[in-house]
């Protein structure tokens, strides 16, 4: 799957890859991620994408890794709720489900979690 963030940026995904491209008439790679655990969301905005895995450790049932449009690692979110969403704003994501929300910055700092 291929997806434009923006005029300049655009993403590809398959089950284990995130390769991103930057450019407007030549799009050119930037970053190349293999990952581990096999992706089952995706989700982004013009500056970030959200994939979402599920844990293998047992520990929790979701992990969410949130990377910048330049492929850098910005946090990483583990989690036990059916989510439905994750939406962007300037500073922060939210990842909804039926009852929970979820509100951090893209450094981790956690702004809400609850029901």
């Amino acid at each position: 799957m291929v997806r434009f963030m923006d005029g300049d940026s655009a993403y590809a995904v398959s089950t284990a890859r995130l390769s991103l491209y930057g450019g407007s008439n030549k799009p050119v790679s930037e970053a190349e991620l293999i990952m581990n655990d096999e992706i089952i969301s995706v989700f982004y905005n013009d500056a970030h994408i959200a994939m979402i895995f599920k844990e293998k450790n047992g520990e929790h049932k979701y992990r969410l890794e949130m990377y910048s449009d330049k492929g850098k690692k910005e946090c990483t979110y583990s989690f036990d709720y059916d989510y439905t969403a994750v939406s962007f704003s300037r500073d922060t994501f939210t990842v909804y489900g039926n009852t929970n929300m979820y509100i951090s910055t893209f450094g981790g700092e956690i702004k809400y979690q609850g029901e």
